[in-house]
């Protein structure tokens, strides 16, 4: 994928929040008209907006609709490989370190307790996924890569953990501790360990093959696309989770990112990845060394930015705009 498509498809994960700002705007503009319609063009003095506000409104929606399809012009009809990443142009990105200004319009009631005191851990940035090596300069993260195979088969099952049920193994792991993951148990895939601590899993993989692919919509309304189809497609055993049945029923968030009959194919040590082989968000991956390196997302938490990894997703359409596989 270029880097052109790669910017493309930065300024498209914030498409979502603009297109919701627009349809707000456009939705508060044709209420307020009304309302001053309904009194002769004078607003009443409940009103929250004067015709003065109405003509920035329209003026902001419209350059956000401007904005919107400026990013979709630029985006390939298919297109593999990672989205830009947290760094970019657009809202929601480059926020580490974050502007005072991030969070100060969020009302005082969308705030939890501050973290020192639930948790004094969480003062200031904090990693919370140990297990991997975080680039701040590059905005990716390097984890630890598995390999399990699909039962009664030679064929390997290349992963990553990022949550567990068991707060023991999360500690030993590095991984984050998830106490309702036990609850996902009806949907998770099953797993044993061998006897050499390797997954065997009974079912569930994931095809990489294909082509993503985005269409946008009209000039006036880009989002949401009218074409919008998956880089990567789980089968209908596939889940991100797993119990493992001979180790108590703990459940793993195992995604998989790599899918090659040996570690030489998909060995992509120094990146530019073979993406029919590979997770669309993976840079580099070394299965001799065990590692992989993929892109970070940003995201915001009660009006705070973090960083995320994005894996997978069970919709039709957030997959190719998020570069992630499609389960069912």
């Amino acid at each position: 994928m270029d880097r052109s498509n790669r910017v493309a498809m930065a300024v498209i994960t914030c498409i979502t929040a603009l297109s919701a700002v627009q349809a707000q705007s456009t939705s508060a503009v044709g209420n307020i008209k009304a309302r001053i319609d309904q009194t002769s063009g004078k607003p009443k003095s409940f009103m929250p907006r004067s015709e003065a506000s109405v003509d920035n409104m329209k003026a902001q929606s419209t350059a956000i609709a401007a904005r919107a399809q400026q990013a979709f012009a630029a985006v390939a009809s298919s297109s593999n490989g990672p989205q830009a990443g947290v760094f970019g142009p657009g809202p929601g990105c480059n926020l580490f370190p974050e502007p005072a200004s991030v969070g100060t319009t969020i009302p005082i009631t969308y705030f939890g307790p501050p973290p020192s005191t639930s948790n004094p851990s969480l003062v200031g940035p904090v990693q919370l996924l140990k297990s991997g090596v975080v680039d701040t300069a590059k905005g990716t993260i390097t984890l630890p890569l598995y390999k399990g195979y699909l039962k009664g088969t030679k064929t390997p099952i290349w992963y990553i953990l990022t949550d567990v049920s068991d707060s023991d193994i999360a500690t030993e792991l590095g991984l984050n501790f998830s106490t309702k993951l036990k609850f996902a148990a009806p949907g998770a895939r099953t797993a044993n360990f061998n006897s050499k601590g390797e997954l065997i899993f009974n079912g569930g993989i994931v095809d990489f093959t294909p082509d993503r692919v985005i269409v946008p919509g009209s000039s006036a309304n880009p989002f949401p696309p009218i074409v919008a189809k998956a880089g990567a497609i789980g089968d209908r055993k596939y889940s991100p989770l797993v119990r493992v049945l001979n180790a108590g029923g703990v459940i793993y968030n195992a995604s998989i990112v790599a899918s090659g009959p040996t570690e030489a194919s998909i060995d992509f040590s120094k990146g530019n990845p073979d993406y029919s082989k590979v997770h669309d968000e993976v840079l580099a991956i070394d299965p001799y060394k065990q590692v992989v390196t993929l892109q970070l997302v940003n995201g915001f938490s009660f009006g705070r930015p973090l960083w995320y990894v994005s894996l997978d997703a069970s919709t039709s359409w957030l997959p190719a705009l998020r570069a992630t596989p499609m389960h069912r």
